[in-house]
């Protein structure tokens, strides 16, 4: 489209659903979508690539992008891939440690400090809207054993529960403290006005009828 001289415009609302539309035929054509498929209407997310969309409120030119970095967590259209930064990040802090601090040259309680302060609210930054899937509690479970049974002196050959490993060090499991996490997040959310966002999508409630039988699995769920 030949934009020279669009500075000077004085765009409408329906010259703004027509470039839209104008806009979303090609695109649509493009990705493969027709008209039916339920897509969200801005380019970047039809096409899957970085576009510019333009804002007829701020007239003002925004990228639109499939990832977003939003004060150290990670903001996708593709899943929940923010768990998996801040779980590679946590195994990266507690090696370091495990490296540095061995338990047989440091005091448990130093090493356990030490995992408080530097690796845990690594993980749990932003935990409050995380998404949960079985095989997440057990990856993150496993990545806390890891640390916490090298912390202990005990292997994996040792007949010694998680349960027993944290009681030992006087800790409270990464599960529990991400619950604890969400709680009070409702309970913040719960005490905004009614006007705000997060409340307004916390009661929400979707109208219409569901279809019989299960929900269809995704890719991921395969």
């Amino acid at each position: 489209m030949d934009t020279v001289c669009s500075e000077t415009w004085a765009i409408k609302a329906s010259d703004a659903k027509r470039i839209t539309a104008a806009e979303m035929k090609y695109m649509r054509r493009k990705a493969g979508y027709t008209w039916a498929d339920f897509y969200f209407y801005n380019s970047s997310y039809v096409c899957g690539h970085k576009l510019f969309d333009a804002h007829t409120r701020t007239n003002k030119i925004t990228e639109q992008v499939n990832l977003f970095n939003s004060l150290g967590n990670m903001i996708s259209y593709e899943g929940e891939l923010d768990i998996n930064n801040k779980l590679n990040t946590f195994l990266k802090i507690t090696g370091n440690l495990n490296n540095v601090f061995r338990p047989q040259k440091a005091l448990k309680k130093t090493i356990i400090k030490l995992y408080n302060t530097l690796a845990l609210p690594v993980l749990l930054h932003g935990s409050e809207t995380w998404t949960f899937k079985a095989s997440d509690d057990r990856r993150i479970t496993a990545a806390e054993m890891k640390y916490t049974r090298r912390t202990a002196g005990y292997t994996w050959t040792d007949y010694k529960t998680n349960v027993q490993v944290t009681k030992e060090l006087k800790i409270t499991p990464i599960l529990d403290e991400l619950l604890e996490y969400k709680r009070s997040w409702i309970q913040h959310a719960n005490r905004m006005p009614r006007n705000r966002l997060p409340r307004v999508m916390k009661h929400y409630c979707p109208t219409g009828r569901r279809n019989h039988g299960r929900t269809l699995k995704r890719l991921l769920d395969m």
